[in-house]
């Protein structure tokens, strides 16, 4: 392949970390692997960033002719990038978030949020607070594809806490006139990956179908679900298998 520059973008409460078993996967593959560190502010302030600060810092790195890869947030992000700029080789989002114009609300999503969407402060300060996800919402929002106690608790010990500005611009996109989670779809041109677990509970398969349709008249869509996976497709049991299925896709678009 030509390509060899790779950049992994994280989701909500992740770091670059979360990547690992991809940026090892990769890298053997011999692509120059790299996943974004987002900076985030200090808890005080974090509520005041939104979608448009972390943008700004993944374009800031993304080069020429990458390849990027982002998964929930991060997939909304790259959806971002790649209809900002006609130079990225390719997308692959992974259960992304989907952007303004997509509703996403679904029993399990607003399960997930419940404790957050409960507290008076993330309204009455407009979002402008920092979250936190506990254990057991994590367990049952975003690992519960992962089959080990011991492994769960790792992926949630590497969790960060996240901007309420972020969450209420891709959750509540109606209320938002900024509309930051806004995607212009018409000015997509790269070839892109959606894939999705069948049983995500934060992004459920048919909001990730509603992602992937949103760009099939601009662009090469595919549309791909495995149906025994959840949200944490970096590191649930086949993540390997997933890779295997990103590889030959983009071996196969390196083709065309």
């Amino acid at each position: 392949m030509n390509i060899e520059k790779m950049f992994f973008i994280p989701g909500m409460f992740s770091s670059g970390r979360a990547f690992r078993h991809y940026v090892s996967f990769f890298s053997e593959k011999g692509f120059n692997c790299q996943a974004i560190e987002y900076c985030r502010p200090p808890n005080s302030s974090l509520g005041r960033v939104g979608l448009e600060y972390y943008t700004k810092g993944v374009l800031e790195e993304i080069e020429s002719g990458s390849i990027i890869i982002g998964h929930s947030m991060g997939g909304l992000i790259a959806q971002k990038i790649i209809a900002g700029r006609d130079d990225v080789k390719a997308a692959v989002l992974l259960a992304p978030a989907s952007p303004y114009g997509i509703l996403a609300l679904r029993y399990s999503v607003i399960k997930s949020f419940w404790p957050v969407l409960s507290d008076l402060s993330f309204w009455q300060n407009k979002w402008e607070i920092g979250i936190d996800f506990s254990y057991k919402q994590a367990r049952y929002a975003l690992l519960n594809r992962i089959e080990s106690e011991a492994e769960r608790r790792e992926i949630y010990d590497g969790f960060t806490p996240e901007s309420g500005r972020v969450a209420g611009e891709i959750g509540f996109w109606p209320l938002d006139p900024k509309k930051a989670s806004w995607v212009d779809e018409s000015r997509v041109t790269c070839p892109i990956l959606v894939i999705v677990g069948g049983k995500d509970r934060i992004t459920p398969p048919g909001v990730a179908k509603a992602v992937a349709k949103k760009y099939r008249k601009q662009t090469a869509v595919t549309f791909k679900k495995f149906r025994q996976n959840g949200h944490w497709l970096l590191a649930e049991a086949n993540w390997k298998e997933i890779c295997e299925f990103i590889y030959r896709w983009l071996i196969n678009i390196d083709k065309k």
